[in-house]
Protein backbone atom coordinates (compact mmCIF):
# COMPACT_ATOMS: atom_id res chain seq x y z
CA UNK A 1 0.00 0.00 0.00
CA UNK A 2 1.26 3.48 -1.11
CA UNK A 3 1.01 6.32 1.74
CA UNK A 4 0.35 9.27 0.02
CA UNK A 5 3.26 12.11 -0.17
CA UNK A 6 2.39 15.21 1.49
CA UNK A 7 3.18 18.58 -0.80
CA UNK A 8 5.09 21.62 0.07
CA UNK A 9 2.09 23.83 0.30
CA UNK A 10 -1.79 23.31 -0.04
CA UNK A 11 -4.38 25.61 1.19
CA UNK A 12 -7.77 25.72 2.51
CA UNK A 13 -9.51 22.41 3.05
CA UNK A 14 -7.20 20.01 1.52
CA UNK A 15 -4.19 21.96 3.49
CA UNK A 16 -6.00 21.03 6.95
CA UNK A 17 -6.80 17.66 5.69
CA UNK A 18 -3.41 16.95 4.61
CA UNK A 19 -2.17 18.44 8.25
CA UNK A 20 -4.05 15.62 9.79
CA UNK A 21 -3.12 12.76 7.40
CA UNK A 22 0.55 13.83 7.79
CA UNK A 23 0.44 14.00 11.72
CA UNK A 24 -1.18 10.65 11.91
CA UNK A 25 1.73 9.31 10.26
CA UNK A 26 4.36 10.99 11.95
CA UNK A 27 5.01 14.19 10.61
CA UNK A 28 5.11 17.94 11.78
CA UNK A 29 3.53 20.89 9.63
CA UNK A 30 5.31 24.12 9.81
CA UNK A 31 3.89 27.07 10.19
CA UNK A 32 4.07 28.26 6.44
CA UNK A 33 2.60 24.80 5.13
CA UNK A 34 5.87 22.89 4.86
CA UNK A 35 5.52 19.40 5.88
CA UNK A 36 8.34 18.23 7.85
CA UNK A 37 8.62 14.38 8.26
CA UNK A 38 10.11 13.04 11.42
CA UNK A 39 12.37 10.07 10.46
CA UNK A 40 14.72 7.51 12.60
CA UNK A 41 18.41 7.93 11.90
CA UNK A 42 19.60 4.76 10.70
CA UNK A 43 23.02 6.07 10.85
CA UNK A 44 23.21 7.05 14.32
CA UNK A 45 20.12 5.86 16.04
CA UNK A 46 19.31 9.47 16.69
CA UNK A 47 16.49 11.05 15.37
CA UNK A 48 16.57 14.03 12.00
CA UNK A 49 13.62 16.17 11.46
CA UNK A 50 13.65 17.47 7.49
CA UNK A 51 12.01 18.95 5.27
CA UNK A 52 11.24 17.08 1.69
CA UNK A 53 9.79 18.32 -1.66
CA UNK A 54 10.42 18.51 -5.13
CA UNK A 55 13.84 18.16 -6.75
CA UNK A 56 15.58 20.63 -8.72
CA UNK A 57 13.71 21.82 -11.44
CA UNK A 58 10.47 20.67 -10.44
CA UNK A 59 7.94 21.67 -8.57
CA UNK A 60 4.01 21.30 -8.26
CA UNK A 61 2.78 23.42 -11.29
CA UNK A 62 5.69 22.10 -13.37
CA UNK A 63 6.51 18.25 -13.08
CA UNK A 64 6.50 16.92 -17.29
CA UNK A 65 9.45 14.49 -16.39
CA UNK A 66 9.48 12.11 -19.06
CA UNK A 67 12.11 10.06 -18.45
CA UNK A 68 12.28 6.71 -15.91
CA UNK A 69 15.36 6.29 -13.61
CA UNK A 70 17.29 3.08 -14.60
CA UNK A 71 17.40 2.11 -10.86
CA UNK A 72 16.28 3.10 -7.77
CA UNK A 73 17.91 3.45 -4.52
CA UNK A 74 15.87 1.84 -2.05
CA UNK A 75 16.82 1.40 2.29
CA UNK A 76 16.32 -2.58 3.31
CA UNK A 77 18.59 -4.42 5.80
CA UNK A 78 19.57 -1.41 7.15
CA UNK A 79 21.32 -0.07 4.27
CA UNK A 80 20.93 2.03 0.97
CA UNK A 81 20.63 -0.63 -2.04
CA UNK A 82 20.67 0.40 -5.81
CA UNK A 83 18.14 -1.93 -7.44
CA UNK A 84 17.75 -2.58 -11.46
CA UNK A 85 14.18 -0.66 -12.09
CA UNK A 86 13.07 -3.89 -13.52
CA UNK A 87 14.03 -5.81 -10.48
CA UNK A 88 12.05 -2.97 -8.58
CA UNK A 89 9.10 -3.77 -9.65
CA UNK A 90 8.58 -7.17 -10.15
CA UNK A 91 9.64 -7.83 -6.63
CA UNK A 92 7.09 -4.93 -5.75
CA UNK A 93 4.22 -6.22 -7.09
CA UNK A 94 3.84 -10.18 -5.60
CA UNK A 95 3.37 -8.15 -2.24
CA UNK A 96 0.96 -5.66 -3.97
CA UNK A 97 -1.40 -7.80 -5.71
CA UNK A 98 -2.34 -11.19 -5.27
CA UNK A 99 -0.76 -12.86 -8.62
CA UNK A 100 -2.56 -16.24 -8.77
CA UNK A 101 -6.19 -14.08 -8.66
CA UNK A 102 -5.19 -10.92 -10.19
CA UNK A 103 -6.50 -10.26 -13.52
CA UNK A 104 -4.08 -9.82 -16.47
CA UNK A 105 -5.18 -6.14 -16.97
CA UNK A 106 -4.89 -4.94 -13.13
CA UNK A 107 -1.64 -6.32 -13.44
CA UNK A 108 -0.91 -4.11 -16.42
CA UNK A 109 -2.27 -1.51 -14.41
CA UNK A 110 0.03 -2.34 -11.74
CA UNK A 111 2.98 -2.54 -13.23
CA UNK A 112 2.36 1.42 -14.73
CA UNK A 113 1.19 2.67 -11.47
CA UNK A 114 4.32 0.90 -9.75
CA UNK A 115 6.54 2.07 -11.96
CA UNK A 116 5.55 5.46 -12.07
CA UNK A 117 5.40 5.78 -8.20
CA UNK A 118 9.15 4.87 -8.27
CA UNK A 119 9.83 7.53 -10.95
CA UNK A 120 8.11 10.42 -8.92
CA UNK A 121 9.92 9.71 -5.97
CA UNK A 122 13.84 9.35 -7.34
CA UNK A 123 13.06 11.94 -10.42
CA UNK A 124 11.27 14.46 -9.35
CA UNK A 125 10.10 14.46 -5.14
CA UNK A 126 12.41 13.74 -2.63
CA UNK A 127 11.29 12.43 0.68
CA UNK A 128 14.78 11.75 1.84
CA UNK A 129 17.07 14.59 1.20
CA UNK A 130 19.45 13.71 4.19
CA UNK A 131 19.74 10.52 3.27
CA UNK A 132 21.09 7.96 0.16
CA UNK A 133 17.83 6.21 -0.67
CA UNK A 134 14.96 7.50 -2.56
CA UNK A 135 12.29 5.09 -1.06
CA UNK A 136 12.41 2.36 2.07
CA UNK A 137 11.19 -1.16 1.47
CA UNK A 138 7.84 -0.84 3.53
CA UNK A 139 4.52 -1.44 3.14
CA UNK A 140 4.02 2.56 3.99
CA UNK A 141 5.38 3.41 0.69
CA UNK A 142 5.72 0.29 -2.16
CA UNK A 143 6.15 -3.35 -0.69
CA UNK A 144 9.66 -4.20 -1.69
CA UNK A 145 10.64 -7.54 -0.95
CA UNK A 146 13.81 -8.16 -2.57
CA UNK A 147 13.71 -12.20 -4.05
CA UNK A 148 10.23 -12.00 -3.98
CA UNK A 149 9.51 -12.33 -8.02
CA UNK A 150 12.24 -15.30 -7.72
CA UNK A 151 10.44 -17.46 -5.24
CA UNK A 152 7.54 -17.57 -7.29
CA UNK A 153 6.22 -20.10 -8.79
CA UNK A 154 6.96 -20.07 -13.17
CA UNK A 155 3.16 -19.88 -14.04
CA UNK A 156 3.37 -16.35 -11.64
CA UNK A 157 6.68 -15.51 -13.12
CA UNK A 158 5.34 -15.65 -16.24
CA UNK A 159 1.69 -13.22 -15.39
CA UNK A 160 4.04 -10.95 -13.98
CA UNK A 161 6.76 -10.94 -16.90
CA UNK A 162 3.80 -10.73 -20.13
CA UNK A 163 2.28 -7.62 -17.76
CA UNK A 164 5.39 -6.08 -17.97
CA UNK A 165 6.25 -6.51 -21.55
CA UNK A 166 2.43 -5.20 -22.05
CA UNK A 167 3.06 -1.81 -20.26
CA UNK A 168 6.40 -0.86 -19.14
CA UNK A 169 7.07 1.76 -21.45
CA UNK A 170 3.73 3.43 -20.23
CA UNK A 171 3.24 6.45 -18.18
CA UNK A 172 0.81 9.22 -17.42
CA UNK A 173 0.60 12.81 -16.80
CA UNK A 174 -2.63 14.85 -15.42
CA UNK A 175 -4.64 17.39 -17.69
CA UNK A 176 -2.39 20.43 -16.98
CA UNK A 177 0.62 17.75 -18.34
CA UNK A 178 2.57 16.76 -15.37
CA UNK A 179 4.06 13.31 -14.03
CA UNK A 180 1.90 12.39 -10.86
CA UNK A 181 2.73 10.58 -7.89
CA UNK A 182 0.62 7.32 -8.64
CA UNK A 183 -1.21 5.94 -5.48
CA UNK A 184 -2.98 2.71 -4.81
CA UNK A 185 -4.41 0.84 -2.22
CA UNK A 186 -5.98 -2.85 -1.62
CA UNK A 187 -9.63 -1.09 -1.72
CA UNK A 188 -12.49 -3.88 -1.83
CA UNK A 189 -13.90 -5.74 -5.07
CA UNK A 190 -15.88 -3.65 -6.15
CA UNK A 191 -16.58 -0.06 -8.14
CA UNK A 192 -15.88 2.13 -5.32
CA UNK A 193 -13.37 4.74 -5.77
CA UNK A 194 -14.06 6.35 -9.29
CA UNK A 195 -12.24 9.65 -9.11
CA UNK A 196 -10.79 9.49 -5.85
CA UNK A 197 -7.44 9.59 -6.86
CA UNK A 198 -5.85 6.02 -5.62
CA UNK A 199 -6.18 2.68 -7.89
CA UNK A 200 -7.70 -0.05 -5.47
CA UNK A 201 -5.76 -3.40 -6.38
CA UNK A 202 -9.10 -5.27 -5.77
CA UNK A 203 -11.03 -2.80 -7.43
CA UNK A 204 -9.29 -3.40 -10.58
CA UNK A 205 -10.19 -7.19 -10.70
CA UNK A 206 -13.48 -5.67 -10.31
CA UNK A 207 -13.57 -3.76 -13.39
CA UNK A 208 -11.50 -6.08 -15.35
CA UNK A 209 -13.85 -9.08 -14.77
CA UNK A 210 -17.38 -7.67 -13.91
CA UNK A 211 -19.60 -7.44 -17.13
CA UNK A 212 -20.42 -3.70 -17.10
CA UNK A 213 -17.08 -3.03 -17.34
CA UNK A 214 -14.56 -5.53 -18.54
CA UNK A 215 -11.92 -2.49 -18.44
CA UNK A 216 -8.62 -2.42 -19.92
CA UNK A 217 -5.68 -1.43 -17.82
CA UNK A 218 -5.82 2.14 -19.26
CA UNK A 219 -9.49 2.39 -18.36
CA UNK A 220 -8.72 1.63 -14.99
CA UNK A 221 -5.89 4.05 -14.38
CA UNK A 222 -8.61 6.77 -15.84
CA UNK A 223 -11.43 5.56 -13.83
CA UNK A 224 -9.76 6.33 -10.47
CA UNK A 225 -7.00 9.60 -11.64
CA UNK A 226 -9.58 11.60 -14.23
CA UNK A 227 -11.59 14.38 -12.56
CA UNK A 228 -9.66 13.71 -8.80
CA UNK A 229 -6.77 15.09 -6.32
CA UNK A 230 -4.37 13.69 -9.24
CA UNK A 231 -5.85 14.92 -12.20
CA UNK A 232 -8.54 17.95 -12.90
CA UNK A 233 -9.77 16.61 -15.67
CA UNK A 234 -8.65 13.38 -18.17
CA UNK A 235 -5.15 12.00 -17.53
CA UNK A 236 -3.04 10.70 -20.61
CA UNK A 237 -0.86 7.97 -21.49
CA UNK A 238 2.83 8.21 -23.28
CA UNK A 239 5.41 6.19 -24.10
CA UNK A 240 9.14 6.41 -22.78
Amino acid sequence: MVVATKHARCSGVQKAARVRQAKRQGANVGSNGTVIEVVSDEYNGGVDIMPFGYRPGYSSTSAACTTRPTSIKVYYNSKTNTVARSTYIKDVIPNEWTISSADPASLDCAIVIIQQYATWNTLVYDKYPNYTYDLKASSGEQNYVAGSYSSLASKYQTKIDTAYTNTQRYYMLNSSGNLFESQYKQGVKSSAGKAGGEVKQLGCDYLATNSSYKYNWKQMCSYYYDNSSKSAKTITFKLY
